[in-house]
């Protein structure tokens, strides 16, 4: 009897062991998803990166007080959001994370969709602590400095990221010509 009980918990254990390590190995290696960053949207909602999981993120990174190339990159999503079929649409999500973590805040972030017409159902903000802010930004290629105005010189890119996590396509974020994501969108849901 005591071999069995033995065995039974050898089991057990074996079994957790393999449930406790399969959430890390749900996401391909290069998936974003996999990084521990904890975001706050533009209604104070905390969530972590990986649960934006399931749906295609058009996404790229930004801050409210840019008056130069942020304005263009948020209208350059909506006018790329404009192209994509009703069919797939569905399944597409656009989200924005300021790189001003220090300025932006869930207030200004929803005063920023107010005064960019941004459609709440379709698209979140979100700010994060500067060191997560960081790390994200890293792991997305996004490239960033903080100037002495307080202002920020960064990558101007709009990320395709499929369900998963996955970078699938960076588009230059000031070009207006969306052929190339819109292809790359096309493929990754056939």
């Amino acid at each position: 009897m005591l071999k069995i009980y033995n065995k039974l918990i050898i089991l057990m254990f074996f079994f957790l062991f393999i449930s406790s390590n399969s959430y890390t190995n749900v996401f391909p290696s290069e998936s974003v998803y996999h990084l521990n960053v904890s975001l706050f949207d533009q209604n104070n909602n905390k969530i972590y990166i990986k649960d934006l999981s399931g749906k295609i993120q058009i996404f790229s990174m930004i801050y409210t007080k840019c008056k130069t190339t942020c304005p263009i990159i948020v209208e350059n999503m909506k006018n790329l959001e404009k192209l994509i079929p009703e069919k797939i649409m569905k399944n597409v999500h656009f989200s924005l994370v300021t790189l001003d973590s220090l300025r932006d805040n869930s207030e200004t972030l929803k005063n920023f969709m107010k005064e960019k017409n941004i459609d709440s159902n379709n698209w979140s903000l979100f700010f994060s602590s500067e060191k997560e802010t960081l790390e994200l930004a890293i792991s997305l290629g996004i490239k960033y400095k903080k100037e002495s105005d307080g202002n920020y010189i960064h990558s101007n890119l709009i990320l395709l990221i499929d369900k998963n996590g996955v970078i699938k396509f960076q588009h230059p974020g000031l070009m207006n010509n969306f052929d190339d994501i819109l292809y790359s969108l096309y493929k990754i849901c056939e």
